[in-house]
Order: structure tokens, then sequence, then C-alpha cells
């Protein structure tokens, strides 16, 4: 195929769009398949730096992983520079990362790298708002009417504990955001009725950073948090697709109703985050 199609297609499908690298490549094959008469994932591998394999293929659908080698062939035939290229070679790191440390390390350098190539400052606050657990915490702290606008105060009131500078960023965050603001009379930040939305460009990676870090807060609870002021319970089942329609419309309306009594409480006393987890066991096997 041409190389100027293939460059064209790379300067508008850009691997910082993404967080998974199969879900790029398959972008990139699907795009340059819809243009090419006859185009193969054989062709695929040799545009992209390969030998004429299904190679692709397979990293594509997961029963091979993308190596680092094999990361910066691609990276060299796709031209990719700068931020981007530094972008697909740590998504190559976060995929296949096996330790969870690991994993975490590489998804916040995914962050860091996101908020570099996002072109409006709002996008790059919202997503500095959702890639640390406490900021959403402390803008709920400000409605408990104890509240003090001391970092100390705030740091030493957290279940997991962060420093009194960071406190000191989020507080500033929170204000940029128009979350919260300083009320003199009170002398102490109080809520503002603005939630946060993001933009397409950083939703995806907004909302599973901040899942990420409450998950790794909820796991903690187990050990740290008496039982009497916690609740964390499972449950196993097997189901059909219309039942996991089902248990997620029922989750969702749960949701609201927890939304609800928030609304009914009189006076706030303690911020709490209600974790919700749905997710498969095994693998899901098309019917023939």
């Amino acid at each position: 195929m041409k190389k100027t199609l293939l460059m064209k297609i790379t300067e508008e499908v850009k691997p910082s769009s993404f967080l998974d690298y199969k879900n790029y490549l398959a972008t990139l094959f699907a795009l340059l398949k819809k243009h090419t008469e006859g185009y193969s994932y054989m062709k695929f591998a040799e545009d992209l730096g390969f030998s004429a394999t299904n190679v692709l293929s397979h990293i594509i659908q997961g029963r091979r992983p993308l190596t680092t080698k094999s990361a910066e062939v691609i990276a060299r035939s796709l031209n990719l520079r700068g931020v981007e290229r530094l972008y697909f070679f740590t998504l190559v790191d976060y995929i296949n990362a096996k330790v969870p440390d690991d994993k975490d390390g590489h998804f916040k350098k995914i962050c860091d790298l996101k908020k570099e190539v996002l072109a409006a400052p709002i996008e790059k606050e919202a997503l500095s708002y959702f890639s640390e657990w406490y900021h959403p915490v402390i803008g709920e702290m400000t409605r408990l009417p104890t509240f003090e606008s001391d970092p100390h105060w705030i740091a030493k009131n957290l279940v997991a504990p962060i420093r009194p500078a960071q406190v000191e960023k989020s507080l500033d965050l929170l204000e940029n955001l128009g979350i919260i603001a300083f009320d003199e009379g009170q002398n102490r930040h109080i809520r503002c009725d603005r939630n946060i939305a993001t933009g397409h460009e950083a939703q995806e990676m907004a909302v599973a950073s901040f899942h990420q870090e409450m998950i790794n807060i909820g796991r903690q609870s187990i050990s740290k948090v008496e039982q009497e002021h916690r609740d964390v319970s499972a449950v196993t089942v097997c189901i059909s697709k219309d039942g996991i329609k089902k248990i997620k419309a029922m989750i969702h309306e749960f949701q609201l109703l927890l939304l609800a009594e928030e609304e009914r409480c009189q006076e706030a006393e303690q911020v709490y985050q209600v974790n919700i987890q749905f997710f498969p066991l095994t693998k899901i096997k098309k019917r023939a």
C-alpha cells in the first residue's frame, strides 16, 4: 500500500487516544482495510516493519503480547515522535505488566503523558482531579460541619495517609475547577454545586484512574477499618446475557438511591466511598 495513506491515518489516530495497544493497532488496521481493497493482516505486518505473517492478528486478538522490541519496530514504521512515541512504549509496558505495583506505576506515567497532549487546560485539570483518590474526597469533606481548611487537619482526618503539601495542591486544584470556594465569613472552604465532567479525550483515562485508586483503598479497608464501620461482601452468580443487562440496570438504580439518601441527610458526619464491582470470572464464548 502507499505509505502516504498509512502516514495520514497515523496523523489522525494517536496512541494517546487509547488505553490498550491492541485497540490502537486494531483501529489502524480497520481504517487501512476500509480504504484499501483486499487489505490483510499479512500486508499490515509488512507495512509496520515485519515479515508477511499473521503476527499482528495474534497481537491484536491478545493471543501473544507486543514486545518492547516489536513496539520499537512499529514506532519507527509509524514515525511516532515525542510524547506519542513515549506514550506508546509506556502503554506496552502497562498492558504487559504482571505485578500490580508495576502496572500502577506505568498507569500514572500514562496519565502524566496524557496531560501533555490535551489541548484544553480544563481537560488537564479534570484528568488531574481523577488521577488521585483524595481530590474527590476532600471536595466532599467540605460538606462536613466540622471541616477545617487547615491542610494538617484534613490530612489527619483521612483514613489513608497523605502529606499536608498534597492537601494544599488538592485545595488549589478543587478551587480552580470550581468544585469548592473559600468562604470568608466561615473562614473555610465550602462545596459548590459544580460537578466534574471530562471530555472524550480524557474521560476513559480519568474513569480508569479513579476506579483503580478506589479499588486499592477498598482493599486496604479490609484490614485497616473496623468491621462495624465497613461492609465488604461479594456474591458469585452464573447468568445469561439478558441477566447481565438486568443486573447493570439494578446497579444503576441502586446508585441513584444512594444519591437520593445523601440528599435526605440533614447533617453530614463522615465521607464514605461505595464501590460496586461487577465483572466476568469466566471467558465469554460466542454461540455458533
